[in-house]
């Protein structure tokens, strides 16, 4: 459940607009309970890409990714030279990665 502070609450009731919260959250505006627990359990995880994540989040941007994830005090796994896959981590040629 996405957390307001109680007084948010009570304004929103307030002014007629109880309803804005599920609102966000069916626009994207709001991160919900299932997104935040799936971006906790695979971004930090070797086992996903970057683009297997947003793929997996339709409703947000790389960049949407990016910050919730900064937020949350996530972090990508540095690339090791077995699992990265790219010679430009390593400073070998793409001749010599392909070999």
């Amino acid at each position: 459940m996405t957390r307001f502070s109680e007084r948010a609450l009570q304004c929103l009731k307030e002014k007629g607009r109880e309803n804005t919260r599920r609102h966000l959250e069916q626009i994207g505006k709001i991160w919900t309970d299932e997104e935040v627990t799936f971006l906790q359990e695979v971004y930090p995880s070797t086992d996903y890409s970057f683009n297997e994540i947003i793929q997996s989040l339709p409703k947000r941007t790389d960049n949407a990714v990016r910050f919730k994830a900064r937020r949350l005090g996530l972090r990508r796994p540095i690339p090791t030279k077995e699992s990265h896959g790219c010679c430009s981590h390593c400073g070998q040629t793409s001749k010599e990665a392909t070999s």
